[in-house]
């Protein structure tokens, strides 16, 4: 009788944190878009990384090439550069990991900080960053100068041992368990993230 109420009040504990979990979800507008083995990419993630992308094109576009930036509204635009942020965030993953199974997390810290020092001491750097990418110093550095800084580290770990990081990369994709739950895309182990 005991052990009957322990099971009901645990699955009663497993449902309202559920529940709870859903309504969160629901509400912040943030849910899974892909699983990269148990690893989640929320669609908050997805969404900041690819308005980075949109923003930067847009700038370009803007600079080199003034009567095109229409380009960038199109659907095709916006697919192609959340398929590109969509990858990029599975990759990141990728090479994080393999960066721990080699190093200790605070060897990779260290070389990562020694990497992007020098971008970060940079004069007028976070107007550079502002004009440029629409976000601020911090997110320049977590979004795109850490990822950046593992990936080169590992890179050159690989170079060291007679490997192409395009070798690696293309392995990667073809070993790692990979989910997209993100309507029209899906995986394909050869060239990772495509639209349908």
């Amino acid at each position: 009788m005991l052990k009957q109420k322990k099971r009901i009040i645990i699955l009663l504990i497993l449902i309202i944190g559920l529940s709870v979990g859903c309504i969160y979800m629901i509400f912040s507008r943030s849910y899974p878009v892909a699983f990269v083995g148990w690893r989640e990419i929320s669609s908050d993630k997805l969404k900041t990384d690819s308005a980075i992308g949109m923003y930067y094109y847009k700038k370009a576009i803007e600079t080199y090439i003034q009567d095109k930036v229409e380009i960038m509204d199109s659907t095709e635009a916006k697919t192609t550069v959340q398929q590109a942020a969509l990858n990029r965030l599975v990759e990141n993953i990728f090479v994080h990991q393999e960066l721990l199974r080699r190093l200790k997390e605070k060897e990779i810290q260290e070389m990562v900080d020694k990497k992007i020092s020098d971008v970060l001491n940079k004069p007028n750097i976070t107007q550079e960053v502002k004009t440029l990418y629409g976000i601020s110093l911090e997110d320049f550095k977590n979004r795109l100068l850490v990822p950046t800084a593992e990936g080169e580290i590992l890179e050159s770990r690989l170079l060291l041992e007679g490997k192409s990081f395009n070798d690696w990369i293309r392995e990667a994709r073809s070993k790692n368990s990979v989910i997209i739950l993100l309507p029209g895309f899906v995986w394909d182990r050869e060239q990772g993230v495509v639209a349908k």
